[in-house]
């Protein structure tokens, strides 16, 4: 008798440890799905993508590539600010699928793909579709996001996929902001012209910079071409200067050729802003107050006293 209990208690543990050798080994249903999972939807050569469609809440920007540059060319037809589509080439290339997080039609908002978050992102190669990604919300840890198929309601979870490189918070951050973009050394002048003053900043041979016999302040002059230098809108004015406007401030930047940086007074919303055109750019910008009191100084703050 006692030798039958041994036997029934070393065949039970027999059966426990087939059964935790079943659950170690065996490949059942999640283990399963990971091994299936694709890299990616579509494999993209970021050399050969020619245009991107990025289309949130029924504005769709069309980014196309022509040469070595590229173009938006809806909504409006403009330079593209080229770091952010490098941001997306990266992103589209690198990026791998690291799970499922859903498979659940009812769980779209919760990962971001509902009317007011998603965003469609349709890449191309030599003119056709490539394929089409939809981008929810970010995921919890560093560069990962939600995507998903259109046709599909599996949502999975995207590693080196960044989020903010295809969501903008409006469609014209993808437009080159940039007015204007002088070199110091190929600056002769800088005349400024206010309501208050007019006076004129000369650089000589040896790139000393000068008011009139005056000596300047440097830190000063170094402000003055910083902005010059790489001068952003803060944004866009579509459509041409209205009529009977005058130009409160201005700065004439003579180079081998002359430019002129004319800003307008208007008032939107009881706001003071400025309409703001540049010599040989067909295009009317638009700033604030704040941008002319950083790019206007008083003559006294240039001079060394």
């Amino acid at each position: 008798m006692k030798n039958k209990n041994q036997l029934y208690i070393l065949l039970a543990v027999l059966v426990v440890l087939i059964g935790i050798a079943y659950l170690l080994t065996s490949e059942r249903g999640e283990k399963t799905a990971s091994y299936k999972l694709e890299k990616k939807f579509f494999e993209v050569d970021s050399a050969k993508v020619d245009k991107l469609e990025i289309e949130k809440k029924g504005v769709k920007v069309v980014l196309e590539k022509s040469g070595i540059n590229w173009t938006m060319t809806a909504p409006v037809k403009y330079a593209a600010y080229e770091q952010f589509i490098a941001g997306c080439l990266g992103d589209l290339k690198n990026y791998t699928l690291t799970s499922i997080a859903s498979t659940n039609p009812q769980n779209k908002d919760k990962f971001g793909f509902n009317d007011t978050s998603i965003v469609k992102v349709s890449v191309y190669e030599a003119g056709n579709l490539l394929g089409t990604i939809l981008v929810g919300k970010a995921g919890s840890g560093a560069y990962q996001t939600y995507i998903k198929k259109p046709e599909s309601d599996e949502v999975y979870l995207a590693d080196k996929f960044l989020q903010i490189n295809f969501v903008k918070d409006n469609w014209t951050d993808w437009r080159n902001k940039r007015i204007t973009g002088f070199t110091r050394s190929e600056i002769k002048s800088i005349e400024l012209i206010s309501k208050e003053e007019t006076f004129t900043l000369t650089q000589d041979t040896t790139n000393k910079w000068t008011i009139g016999k005056d000596s300047v302040n440097m830190s000063q002059v170094e402000g003055l071409l910083n902005i010059l230098g790489d001068m952003n809108t803060q944004t866009f004015y579509d459509s041409p200067l209205p009529e009977g406007l005058n130009t409160e401030y201005k700065v004439i930047v003579k180079t081998s050729t002359t430019s002129e940086i004319n800003f307008y007074p208007y008032e939107k919303d009881g706001v003071k802003r400025y309409y703001l055109t540049v010599t040989g750019v067909n295009q009317v910008f638009d700033v604030d107050d704040s941008f002319i009191k950083n790019l206007f100084k008083a003559k006294k703050d240039f001079i060394i006293k």
